[in-house]
């Protein structure tokens, strides 16, 4: 019998397939965490990284094979995506996070960098793109592009890698200023794309020029950079060829350009002449200029609006331009003023004419040379454009032809007419294509091209006018801001109507055609039709241009900026722009305050409708213009406006003039006036009449001062070399005396001056009036009139001694009132011994905003305050003050030591101390008051042995002014005898009362 073993294999077999099912599991399950290490939740495309923080590897984020800085402020509070984020903490400190350095890029690219932050109400939390190198560039944002419905917004950089000098490096990262907490997510570093769907790439330009041609241009270079200025001669064009992808042809160049501006560096300007029967893009003439020279793309877009508003213009925009093989990066060309550029803009050809420069450039020169600078206001006879021939381009061609030199006389006379202002305007120019000129200047602040010397105009042969041609506006670098052209138009006294544009704005039919199509061109609504037509073009030459010129960053948006701003004020206001008085005969006064003109067009009952229209509209000229900004505006030499400080007084008087006052008939019952300005859709502003009339000659103390001088009639006031001299004696003054500044005023003792008739002695000088015992000072009035002695703005300090003043009332003179029967303001003085009784004004004695020390003095029987100090800093020491109407001594916020006097029967408070002062009282009584002492409105008072007696209320503190604290009182050592109610302190005020401390209570 034959036995077979069989082993039991079945259940050993699952277990193996169990187990090898179990390792393919853990195979996988490995292999998809490798992946997903690898890969993140952000898809990595190539030029693409990324980082969304979920992983962190040795102190740093991990995303594949990039690694970011700041691992250590990884969270799990909040994320975007997964289940992480980059918290930089509100530790107080600057925190940064997500930090990549960039490398092996290469210049020309463009890259776009983005992260999303958690909602940062304060922005505190920014991305920025650094160039490692230390003239790199550096690129930061923080105001979010877009927002998700989870409270997430996404910060995004777009740059180009610069086209000279490319960093090595560039750091991506993330910071914020530790003020709160800000989270981070799903950084993503990109390279764009751009090229292939690039709108515009510039054309490539070759010159060939030949190594002596190149010595004769550098030749001229060095004489030019020597001289200070470029001066080009007949001789000076050279040859060279002209390559481009499709042709090569000959031409003549030479060097272009006034200032040294065009010769920096190997970025020379140059003027290109086609050689015959050659031509480029159409043009036989153009120059060629590093995009700085005007502004980079401010100049394009400048030609572009020209263009938009039909308004002749030089053809310009950029190539790239390459030089016996050496590539000199962007530049823009420039056409030249020949018959193609009329003729490209649907014009029959005409001359184009201006008024020739060659005078202006040789007194530049002769500057240079005998004074090495170039002085801005320098009146050289050959700089006036008045001086200056009208003169052709292209005029010995003009001249050869009878027909064609009929047309050039034709353009000479008118505009020669033109500068003499001989002829209006409408019959010299085109009118609306000039008014569209200078709008779109001022919509940009595109102001080079309106100096005398770059103006350029067009004859046009069948309207027989001149027409402007726009080019060269941003000659001198940014925009001028905050002003435009028309500001003063129609005032005779406006600087810039010495100027060719000037006598424009003098012109009503130019103003109105004007003022028409500027509120046209400025308005937003234009503008963003314009530059969404615009940035597609504008974006592709930006990020050309960008490549060799980093530094330039602006968008359409801030060319807008100019454009809005201007439009705000051309409108007027109806609260400040038109003054209108009342006058006796059914007449009214009517004076523009707007910085343009205004139209009167009639009267109504109320502000919501005009019910009594004149018959003929009334033109009110602008009011007085800034001539010091017309000056600098349309002078050339001026660079830069905001530089310059005129420091001569002469300026100060230039600033403006005399207000215009118009006469209009007033119907009975009007009440407000309408008007416009001229040329605006605008509704109609309505402002109403004034209640008083208009203003006319000289202010109260103007007059006071123009016509109370010392004079003959006053024999016993003589004038000293060095002072005004009161000689000793009764003296009667029934005017009002005025001390000029610049002499000191000396008053004699035994002096007695009887102020009648409402006079009052006012001095701008220091007084000294010392006065003996034996042989005091007077000041009284015996008809009560009298309005006392007030010392303003002496400049130096004042002594009064044994000096009595009784029976003075304060200075009323119209509109002008003081308070004190005496007044010191910004005067320091000293007084001593002097005495204040009588006196029926709101102050006995009144010292504001200066320095005093009064001593031994005596105020009694005053009709209000004794002795009130306004900002002041002062002793007072040993007087007295009794039978005081209202407070013997008040002081508002002043600093002020009183020591060793006594205060009597004063109405209201012995001493009252408010508004932020600081007093200290010490050895001093108050008795038979009804308050011994106050402190309000943030004051502190301090008070070491006080003797009260006798007063209704002691120590009272309260806050009067909400704009102002609460106040405090502390009194070191007292007595108090018979006073009725020691202390009264208003909520929040205390008292410290010797060793307690009260606080404020709650009734009063």
């Amino acid at each position: 019998m034959q036995l077979t073993f069989r082993q039991p294999d079945r259940g050993i077999k699952r277990e193996r397939r169990l187990l090898l099912m179990l390792f393919v599991c853990v195979l996988a399950f490995s292999a998809w965490l490798v992946v997903r290490n690898l890969q993140g939740t952000i898809r990595l495309a190539p030029g693409r990284i990324a980082c969304d923080a979920e992983r962190v590897r040795g102190g740093e984020f991990v995303n594949g094979n990039y690694r970011f800085a700041g691992g250590q402020f990884q969270s799990r509070d909040r994320a975007r995506s997964g289940k992480a984020s980059c918290l930089l903490p509100a530790t107080g400190e600057t925190q940064f996070g997500l930090t990549h350095t960039l490398s092996g890029f290469r210049a020309g690219e463009a890259w776009r960098v983005s992260v999303w932050r958690f909602r940062d109400v304060i922005r505190s939390g920014k991305l920025v793109a650094q160039a490692l190198d230390d003239d790199g560039f550096y690129y930061e944002v923080s105001e979010p592009v877009e927002q998700d419905q989870k409270g997430w917004e996404k910060i995004e950089i777009f740059f180009f890698v610069p086209y000279n000098n490319p960093p090595s490096s560039i750091n991506i990262y993330v910071y914020s200023d530790g003020l709160q907490n800000v989270f981070f997510d799903d950084l993503l570093i990109e390279r764009v794309d751009y090229w292939e769907e690039a709108r515009f790439k510039p054309q490539k330009l070759r010159l060939l020029i030949k190594d002596e041609a190149m010595a004769s241009l550098q030749a001229n270079k060095e004489e030019a950079l020597k001289q200070g200025i470029l001066s080009n001669e007949a001789d000076d064009w050279v040859d060279a060829r002209l390559r481009t992808d499709q042709s090569e042809q000959s031409v003549k160049l030479r060097l272009k350009g006034d200032w040294l501006d065009h010769l920096q560096g190997n970025k020379w300007s140059l003027r290109v002449k086609m050689k015959p029967p050659g031509a480029w893009q159409q043009m036989l003439v153009f120059n060629l200029h590093t995009p700085a020279a005007r502004h980079y793309l401010h100049e394009w877009v400048l030609h572009r609006l020209w263009e938009r508003e039909d308004v002749l213009t030089t053809r310009y925009d950029f190539v790239e331009l390459e030089q016996n093989g050496e590539n000199l990066g962007i530049y823009a060309y420039e056409e030249h003023f020949e018959k193609q550029l009329v003729e490209s803009r649907a014009r029959r050809e005409g001359p184009l004419v201006k008024l020739a420069e060659d005078g202006y450039w040789t007194g530049i020169s002769r500057q240079l040379s005998h004074h090495g600078f170039v002085w801005p206001a320098a009146k050289h006879s050959g700089m006036d454009a008045d001086n200056a021939a009208v003169a052709a381009f292209q005029e010995e061609d003009w001249l050869a032809d009878e027909a064609l030199a009929s047309q050039y006389r034709q353009a000479t006379w008118l505009l020669e007419q033109a500068r003499q202002g001989s002829r209006p305007t409408s019959d010299i120019f085109d009118l609306k294509r000039l008014a569209r000129y200078y709008a779109v200047c001022d919509a940009m602040g595109a102001y080079h091209g309106i100096v005398w010397h770059n103006q350029r105009f067009y004859y046009n042969p069948i309207t027989s006018r001149l027409e402007p041609v726009g080019f060269d506006g941003f000659g001198g670098g940014d925009p001028s801001p905050y002003n435009f052209l028309g500001e003063g138009a129609l005032h005779p006294a406006h600087l810039a109507g010495e100027s060719f544009y000037g006598r424009l704005f003098q012109d009503t039919a130019f103003v109105r055609q004007y003022l028409q199509e500027l509120d046209r061109i400025t308005a937003p609504a234009y503008w963003e039709a314009f530059i969404q037509e615009l940035e597609p073009e504008w974006e592709a030459r930006r990020q050309w241009i960008v490549l060799e010129f980093p530094e330039y960053r602006y968008t359409l948006r801030d060319l807008f900026r100019q454009a809005a701003y201007v439009h705000s004020l051309l409108a007027p206001f109806p609260e400040t722009s038109a003054r209108a008085y009342p006058l006796s005969g059914g007449r009214m006064q009517i004076q523009n305050t707007h910085t343009l003109p205004i139209e009167v067009v009639g009267y109504g009952t109320t502000t919501t409708a005009m019910t009594m229209p004149l018959r003929k509209p009334r033109w009110l000229p602008a009011r007085s213009p800034r001539k010091l900004l017309d000056q600098m505006r349309r002078d050339s030499l001026v660079q830069n406006f905001g530089a310059i400080r005129y420091l001569h007084e002469e300026a100060q008087l230039k600033q403006g003039s005399i207000p215009l006052y118009d006469t209009l008939p007033l119907p009975a019952g009007a009440k407000v006036v309408f008007y416009r300005v001229p040329g605006l859709s605008a509704p109609l502003t309505a402002t109403p009449l004034r209640p008083f009339q208009a203003p006319d000659g000289l202010s109260i103390r103007q007059h006071l001062a123009q016509t109370n001088k010392p004079g003959a009639d006053l024999n016993w006031l003589v004038e000293r070399p060095n002072y005004w001299l009161i000689r000793k004696g009764k003296h009667r003054l029934s005017r009002n005396l005025v001390i000029p500044a610049g002499k000191g005023l000396l008053i004699e003792p035994g002096t007695e001056i009887d102020l009648q008739q409402g006079a009052a002695l006012i001095s701008y000088t220091a007084v000294q009036a010392m006065g003996t015992p034996e042989q005091p000072i007077l000041f009284h009035s015996t008809d009560g009139r009298g309005q006392g002695l007030q010392v303003i703005s002496a400049g130096v300090g004042s002594a009064l001694s044994h000096v009595r003043f009784t029976g003075l009332g304060n200075l009323q003179q119209g509109g002008w009132t003081l308070t004190g029967a005496v007044t010191f303001y910004e005067s320091d003085v000293q007084m001593e011994a002097c005495v204040f009784t009588d006196n029926h004004s709101e102050d006995g004695l009144n010292i504001v905003r200066s320095q005093f020390k009064v001593e031994r003095c005596l105020f009694a029987r005053t009709s209000s305050d004794a002795f009130d100090s306004d900002f002041c800093r002062g002793e007072i020491i040993d007087c007295v003050f009794e039978q005081t109407t209202n407070d013997g001594l008040d002081l508002s916020g002043s600093v002020v030591t009183v020591k060793d006097c006594r205060f009597s029967r004063c109405g209201d408070k012995g001493i009252s101390v408010g508004e932020d002062s600081d007093v200290s009282v010490l050895k001093c009584t108050i008795e038979d008051s009804h308050i011994g002492m106050a402190a309000k409105d943030l004051s502190s008072l301090f008070a070491r042995d006080l003797r009260l007696n006798r007063c209704a209320q002691g120590f009272v503190a309260y806050q009067k002014k909400p704009e102002f604290g609460p106040a405090r009182i502390i009194i070191e050592s007292y007595q108090a005898t018979a006073v009725r109610r020691l202390h009264a302190i208003a909520p929040g005020n205390t008292l410290q009362l010797a060793d307690e401390l009260i606080q404020g209570q709650r009734e009063y």
